[in-house]
């Protein structure tokens, strides 16, 4: 017995459900809000008068309340599957997210509506979509899990292009009812026809889930889960700080509108690279010497764009970096967390992680908006953040070898005596 299924031709088999899945990733609330949100920093600030850290707190908000929503969600796809909370979770997230134009000058109203997207997009998350794709890869799982998860590089170039045009041509309101518009339309339609687990189609072998895995209660109570977190938030916090205020970085240092919103875009070709390359090695060697590389580099990105004479080629520079490791920690958690705990509990599991990975995602922000406030500069923050990607990258080594079949059948039989 081993702790995977290996299915001859699995991209034969599985490339509609893959397809699906990453049409509806690269739109999933863990994406395009983020990619969004900087394109009405400034306008929020000048219409209403609020601080850049004031209105980036609005996707902490949105952070936590997702995160408290991805553990029940976690907890229903390991009991049902994932198909009808997809269904479900894509209406009710372009809804939540054109719910945001009906703002008014009230932070508190702000910030609800924000926390509203984050119930009402739980649903619709990597934890739901990657689950079905890792049900029907096993051998080729780091490729798969790249692809469903790469087209959101492609997509992110869209994003922030479109909301920077619709923005400055519609205003802020209207750009958040088109995106909720084209969410619903471009994701529900190849959820629907092709997002299936194995089981309900005929002669593809069985469901995943009846392979090993350690439960959550036995997954917390190890030391690699808890380096895995710590690695998690030290480079989520650089990432998310840096990229949410990347386009206002680049204003501050003369750097046009329309030149940040084509910089920011292309992270968006090297998000692709970074999860193509990083699928393509964890197939092949020890996934944490991976991450270690690749997720150091935006340290460098933060000294690049440390305030002095920035020019578009060292934004660019510091931008693709940080696309690099955007990709690679997308790609890394999902396989990671059936490489070291199974894929039987993989909703609970993956969900806390993702919890934690998007609390992280939503408080940086705010505190690098609240730095800038305080000192009218991100070069602190910049800082701080280079020595959070350093540190961060090192704790993915402590991950050690991964387990063998043995030790999910050992925690099972232990967890039932």
């Amino acid at each position: 017995m081993t702790d995977e299924i290996a299915r001859p031709n699995e991209f034969v088999a599985g490339w509609k459900p893959l397809l699906a899945a990453a049409i509806a990733t690269s739109f999933a609330t863990t994406t395009l809000p983020f990619n969004i949100l900087g394109a009405v920093i400034v306008p929020l600030q000048q219409e209403f008068g609020w601080g850049r850290g004031d209105i980036t707190l609005c996707y902490f908000f949105f952070t936590v309340v997702s995160a408290l929503s991805f553990l029940l969600i976690g907890r229903v796809i390991d009991r049902y599957g994932a198909r009808a909370l997809a269904l479900v979770g894509i209406p009710a997230s372009a809804l939540g997210l054109s719910l945001i134009s009906l703002s008014g000058d009230s932070l508190a109203s702000f910030y609800a509506l924000w926390s509203l997207l984050g119930v009402l997009g739980a649903a619709a998350s990597p934890v739901t979509y990657t689950r079905v794709v890792n049900e029907w890869f096993s051998r080729q799982r780091g490729l798969a899990l790249a692809l469903c998860l790469s087209l959101g590089g492609v997509v992110l170039t869209f994003q922030q292009v479109a909301s920077t045009l619709l923005v400055e041509r519609y205003g802020w309101r209207t750009m958040f009812v088109l995106m909720a518009i084209v969410l619903l339309v471009v994701c529900w339609p190849p959820v629907y026809l092709y997002f299936r687990s194995p089981s309900s189609h005929a002669g593809q072998g069985p469901r995943s889930p009846s392979t090993g895995g350690l439960s959550l209660g036995q997954t917390l109570r190890g030391y690699r889960f808890h380096a895995l977190a710590l690695g998690v938030v030290l480079v989520t916090l650089g990432i998310s700080g840096v990229m949410i205020n990347f386009k206002p970085i680049l204003g501050d240092a003369g750097i046009s509108p329309e030149q940040a919103a084509w910089i920011a875009g292309a992270i968006g070709l090297a998000v692709i690279t970074g999860r193509l390359l990083t699928g393509f090695l964890v197939d092949r060697y020890w996934a944490p010497a991976i991450a270690a590389s690749l997720l150091v580099l935006p340290a460098l990105s933060c000294w690049l764009l440390l305030p002095g004479e920035l020019t578009v080629v060292m934004a660019l520079m510091a931008g693709l970096l940080i696309g690099l490791a955007t990709g690679a920690e997308g790609d890394l958690m999902p396989f990671l967390t059936v490489k070291y705990f199974g894929l039987r509990h993989y909703g609970r599991i993956y969900a806390v992680l993702l919890a934690i990975f998007f609390t992280a995602s939503g408080i940086a922000p705010f505190l690098m908006g609240r730095v800038f406030d305080a000192f009218g500069s991100y070069r602190p923050a910049l800082i701080t953040a280079a020595a959070m990607f350093v540190a961060g990258a090192l704790l993915f080594l402590a991950l050690g070898r991964y387990p063998n079949t043995g030790t999910y059948e050992t925690a099972e039989k232990e967890a039932h005596r």
